[in-house]
């Protein structure tokens, strides 16, 4: 039997919650919502999808605090959390996000996210693309960083 590898709704008019995607453990590696009406937060039922390479949630309405718990997502490689309604202090993220060791692309831009840049994010060695512009940031770049 041939599981799906790849979900992409991108650019419809969903609307309401996002469904508790890989609510059992899926073979899911890419997922890609953008450009359709979700709102509340992001499902934790994400955590099941071991696997997950891309996790695209772009342009939608997304109104919570920063889902930090994303860090336990080991494979994850993109990151587009962009033009939703993500608000709270971006320093609040947890050292889980060291864990996101194979993150090439970081989406954070057009939120309401606050605080300084984390030091966490000077430690992913394979980050290539970061995009926090748009947002209620302070403070200086982090010590040692390779931005």
């Amino acid at each position: 039997m041939v599981e799906l590898s790849v979900l992409d709704l991108r650019g419809n008019n969903f609307t309401g919650s996002l469904p508790p995607l890989c609510a059992h453990s899926t073979s899911l590696s890419t997922i890609v919502l953008n450009g359709n009406g979700f709102e509340g937060p992001v499902p934790m039922s994400l955590l099941n999808c071991h696997g997950l390479e891309v996790l695209d949630i772009r342009n939608n309405a997304i109104n919570h605090t920063f889902p930090a718990w994303l860090g336990t997502l080991e494979e994850l490689q993109v990151l587009i959390l962009k033009s939703n309604k993500f608000h709270g202090p971006i320093s609040d993220i947890p050292l889980e996000l060291e864990q996101l060791n194979m993150l090439e692309a970081l989406d954070l831009s057009w939120n309401r996210l606050t605080g300084r840049i984390p030091q966490e994010l000077t430690r992913l060695t394979f980050l290539a693309k970061l995009n926090l512009s748009q947002n209620l940031l302070v403070g200086s770049i982090p010590r040692g960083s390779q931005f």
